[in-house]
């Protein structure tokens, strides 16, 4: 019954932050602190979007944007990229990468080699208005003063784990 509610809830609250520009939203923890994203729909630069590759595979790219008021600065954003395989009505999430740009692309956590970040989609259902993905991630993150060029330091690893719930437009 709770999650008859929760899923009404999300049915009703998507249409609503789909026309103020978002597309859902991002929740977690870096190395335990909390931390919340918007995925903001903005046409021009395309950040958040399901990709189609080849039939049967799409590519999804979650844009979390650390603030509402400047989807555009990297600034404490997160994103995570992942592939979805389509199996008749069964999608599954693989190759997942993850970016935490704590200080924009100064400085931030990866977790961008294989095995490092793991998604589990709880829900994958193809929409009139695009993808809707709800799930969890996990990942292991190794901090990088080199985001651009993806070099990790020889440091200890972060986790980073969330949920997220999104309904993305499609691109072809």
């Amino acid at each position: 019954m709770r999650r008859l509610a929760t899923a009404l809830a999300l049915t009703l609250l998507l249409p609503a932050l789909a026309a103020a520009g978002e597309l859902g939203q991002i929740t977690g923890t870096v190395d335990g602190a909390p931390h919340d994203w918007v995925v903001i729909n903005d046409s021009t630069s395309r950040r958040s979007a399901a990709t189609t590759v080849m039939s049967g595979v799409r590519q999804v790219t979650l844009w979390g944007a650390a603030s509402a008021d400047t989807p555009e600065s990297p600034q404490g954003a997160l994103l995570l990229d992942f592939s979805l395989i389509s199996v008749g009505e069964a999608m599954t999430a693989t190759d997942a990468r993850l970016q935490y740009l704590k200080d924009g692309y100064k400085s931030g956590y990866l977790a961008v080699e294989d095995g490092l970040t793991q998604v589990t989609l709880s829900l994958a259902e193809q929409r009139p208005d695009g993808l809707h993905l709800s799930g969890k991630f996990s990942a292991s993150a190794t901090f990088s003063n080199q985001i651009k060029l993806r070099l990790t330091a020889p440091l200890p690893a972060v986790r980073i784990d969330g949920s997220f719930d999104v309904v993305l437009p499609e691109q072809q």
